[in-house]
């Protein structure tokens, strides 16, 4: 048969084809070639797209771990009345409770912003936790029998945890 040869093109078609390859694409064929980008790159921007489950508990732990802490100090400090010195430990430990709670929902819904990249809405998921910390407080103060009590001490922090997580995440 007969055999094929290659010759290079010296001709008029190689400045074309030079000319053709310096042409921008159009926007359409640009974003088609996104779509082939390498799995290291998507799996990065797919990680800072949602973060994971376990940050936004652990930021909303220590968030509500440093509210809480804070919100009770200062609490006791409003609520301390100096010129009750025989029952002015007990205002004090009201307020440290009070206190306590505000921060604890306040610091929770903030940690867990903070871990979303502050993508979700900060407001409506501490509505939400102060919500639910003001509906467990009231639960505790009036069931204050030991198995009632522990069991909302617990289940409200991981009431609001629940919450803002599903909150934030929606948000984005």
């Amino acid at each position: 048969m007969f055999p094929i040869r290659w010759r290079p093109t010296n001709g008029p078609r190689g400045p074309l084809v030079l000319l053709l390859l310096l042409l921008p694409f159009h926007a359409s064929a640009q974003q088609r070639l996104a779509r082939f980008s390498p799995p290291a790159v998507r799996a990065v921007a797919a990680l800072q797209q949602t973060r994971s489950t376990p940050r936004l508990v652990t930021f909303g732990v220590l968030g509500g771990g440093v509210g809480l802490v804070a919100g009770g100090l200062i609490g006791a400090v409003i609520g301390n009345d100096e010129d009750d010195t025989e029952n002015g430990w007990i205002d004090a430990l009201r307020g440290s409770v009070i206190g306590g709670t505000i921060g604890e929902s306040i610091g929770l819904a903030g940690g867990v912003h903070l871990a979303n990249d502050r993508q979700g809405s900060l407001a409506l998921s501490t509505l939400a936790s102060l919500a639910i910390g003001g509906l467990g407080a009231a639960l505790v103060v009036e069931n204050q029998d030991p198995p009632a009590a522990p069991i909302i001490l617990v289940a409200t922090p991981i009431a609001q945890l629940i919450a803002t997580i599903l909150i934030e995440r929606k948000g984005r």
